[in-house]
């Protein structure tokens, strides 16, 4: 029997689509979460928060620091992160490091 070919050309995938469902496969999974941590606006401190991530193992996929419209009062920012994870657990090991060095953090969507 012949079995048509098909080229690579001829499959349908919708890649917007794919951008989003990895993503939400990914924070399913455990692999994947935000952060949104509170800092003090000085010099440094910001390398101290990415420092705490790193040492736990986490991978920084996207950080969001804006000291304009970020800011909580006069002497703090919010910093948002997007951390790649191995699981839950691994999650769990890396807010539990940010809680050891002081940082106030939340858990975002």
């Amino acid at each position: 029997h012949s079995f048509p070919t098909r080229r690579s050309s001829d499959l349908n995938i919708d890649v917007n689509l794919l951008k989003r469902i990895i993503p939400n496969g990914l924070k399913t999974a455990g692999r994947l979460f935000r952060l949104a941590v509170r800092i003090q606006d000085r010099p440094g401190r910001l390398a101290e928060l990415l420092n705490v991530v790193s040492q736990a193992g986490a991978n920084l996929q996207e950080v969001q620091h804006n000291r304009l419209f970020g800011a909580i009062g006069y002497e703090d920012v919010e910093v948002q992160l997007d951390l790649e994870t191995i699981d839950q657990h691994h999650q769990e090991a890396v807010v539990a490091a940010l809680t050891k060095a002081k940082f106030k953090y939340s858990k975002l969507d």
